[in-house]
């Protein structure tokens, strides 16, 4: 069995680093791309907190949850191929990352190990007795690499050939399946191959819930599961369709607006109707559908608002007079942005609106308005527009500063 080792130390950082972002991946080291599967290949992402910590499975299509049953017998293999180096890590506070790369019909495999300075010296005492305290978990990750060749389909060779995954990955005409452990410590895999039985269990599980979409076309339909077989308080099982979450408590977030959802929006502010200036208001039901796009989380929406511009006068007797006059609009839109970290706001919108109920002078029979909306920061955004009175005899433009 031919065997590749790298070490490294590295300065205050945790095991558990994220992956490489995909504005990075292209410029990443050989090395990096060998030992982290690529962000945006990754499909289906599920969290399994078992009795000695917590796994994580990521793939790129379903068909790799038969590799994670037999993930036991990939544990017993690492044990055994890391077991020349027990002497280093033993005895550190430092905590440790193994990652260990295997690939089918191959006994070459691919094993780093990577100690990260815990921040400051840490101890701990008991009943007089002083020992060091080691404070993060250690994370062991396994890729493998499948024979299912993405080639395979003639119809659809050429898009995957230009597909600029072969830019950024290695073995691209391969299927990859990453699993990842964070334990107290590293010597916990012992505690793993007794559970093996109990991973089976959750596998089939997390398998058993995917929707026909996430099965057939994982790339357009990903989807994450949270999964605590022993929890005693909260959901066992928590399940999104159409999102492939971040860490484990994305859900709490943001869950409720993943895949089409509707929407009730409103928004304040003041308008600039000729050389008028006028409070304005909106109420938006809109019906949006989220999806992931590269390493950002992006949503479109289509809806329907009502918005009334408020002109203030006096009547013949001297009182003051409120003439309201309400627009009905249809909108389109997109949002871009990390969602999972609660930001909202449309940076790109089109609409058209219709003059549903006039009051005073201030438009004259059919009127139409035409406008946008561009996004100033989380509360606020500028909508330029263009209005058409008296059956397009009359246009001039407008202009409203929205609030939310």
């Amino acid at each position: 069995m031919a065997v590749i080792v790298l070490t490294c130390l590295q300065g205050v950082a945790f095991a558990q680093e994220q992956m490489t972002p995909y504005k990075k991946r292209y410029n990443a080291s050989k090395t990096e791309k060998t030992f982290n599967m690529w962000d945006a290949g990754i499909n289906i992402r599920d969290f399994v907190f078992l009795k000695d910590g917590e796994m994580i499975i990521e793939m790129q299509k379903a068909s790799g949850f038969e590799r994670v049953r037999n993930i036991d017998q990939v544990l017993m293999d690492l044990k055994k191929d890391i077991a020349f180096y027990k002497d280093s890590l033993e005895n550190t506070t430092n905590n440790v990352r193994i990652d260990y790369v295997i690939t089918d019909h191959s006994d070459h495999r691919e094993i780093r190990f990577t100690q990260h300075k815990s921040a400051g010296d840490i101890y701990v005492s008991k009943q007089g007795q002083t020992a060091r305290l080691k404070m993060e978990q250690d994370t062991i990750r396994i890729i493998m690499w499948l024979d299912n060749d993405l080639m395979a389909d003639t119809t659809k060779r050429k898009k995957r050939f230009d597909d600029p995954r072969r830019l950024c990955c290695t073995n691209l005409n391969k299927e990859a399946v990453q699993v990842t452990f964070c334990l107290n410590n590293y010597t916990d895999i012992d505690k793993l191959i007794a559970d093996g039985d109990n991973i089976r269990k959750a596998e089939d599980t997390l398998k058993a819930i995917l929707e026909p979409g996430t099965l057939q076309r994982p790339e357009k339909f990903p989807a994450s599961a949270v999964y605590r077989p022993y929890a005693t308080t909260g959901p066992v099982l928590f399940k999104r369709v159409r999102g492939v979450m971040r860490n484990e408590t994305d859900y709490y977030a943001d869950g409720s607006t993943i895949g089409p959802t509707l929407m009730i929006d409103e928004n304040v502010g003041v308008g600039l109707v000729m050389n008028t200036l006028c409070p304005t208001a909106d109420i938006r039901i809109l019906f949006a559908d989220r999806w992931r796009k590269g390493d950002r989380e992006t949503y479109s929406f289509g809806g329907i608002s009502l918005a009334p511009y408020f002109f203030f006068g006096k009547d013949a007797s001297g009182n003051l007079q409120v003439n309201d006059n309400w627009f009905i609009n249809a909108e389109i839109g997109a949002h871009y942005g990390e969602w999972n970290k609660g930001t909202k706001g449309d940076i790109t919108t089109l609409g058209f609106g219709y003059l549903l109920k006039q009051k005073g002078d201030y438009f004259h029979g059919p009127t139409f308005k035409m406008f946008t909306s561009i996004k100033i920061n989380n509360r606020m955004s500028i909508s330029p527009e263009l209005i058409a009175t008296n059956n397009f005899k009359q246009i001039f433009p407008g202009l409203t500063l929205k609030m939310f």
